[in-house]
């Protein structure tokens, strides 16, 4: 059996039906490594362009040392600024720390994201993230 998203369930923000899109739609964002810039300062690890609608995302903060000294520890934040997860810094393999699941509702086209930090004493660490969005109303 076969689904045939264009003609799902149209989703649904504040009451009225959105322009476009529908229920179980899924987007997907993945980004490149990108240099940390300072110890602990925050960077967008991913970001992904959405329609107006309720959309559940979850996905992943990847760290890379790249010859940096990490100190201890990874953190990632939604673009809220509100932390959703932390984790041990990377050694010698790339660290993937899962943020916390979220449910947004846009009630206009935006981008999202989530970003990452590093504490680090030396060095270049860098970071890359991927986001799963599905359409939940």
């Amino acid at each position: 059996m076969s689904i045939n998203l264009n003609n799902g369930i149209k989703g649904r923000t504040d009451g009225a039906a959105v322009t476009a899109g529908y229920v179980g739609e899924s987007k997907i964002s993945e980004s490149s490594f990108a240099n940390l810039n300072s110890d602990r300062g925050y960077q967008n690890a991913v970001t992904i362009s959405l329609e107006p609608g309720v959309w559940s995302l979850s996905g992943y903060v990847k760290f890379r040392a790249n010859g940096a000294s990490p100190a201890n520890e990874c953190t990632t934040r939604n673009v809220n600024s509100v932390t959703t997860s932390a984790g041990l810094a990377p050694t010698g393999e790339d660290s993937i720390i899962p943020f916390a699941p979220q449910v947004i509702n846009l009630s206009a086209a935006d981008t999202v994201g989530v970003q990452g930090a590093m504490h680090f004493s030396s060095g270049t660490p860098q970071v890359a993230g991927y986001i799963l969005a599905v359409r939940i109303a």
